[in-house]
């Protein structure tokens, strides 16, 4: 997954948008 350096993945984001 391609991510901006710096900054940390949001995990509650891509929770939500999974739906768990």
């Amino acid at each position: 997954t391609l991510w901006p350096a710096g900054i940390p993945f949001p995990e509650d984001w891509f929770k939500m948008c999974r739906g768990y």
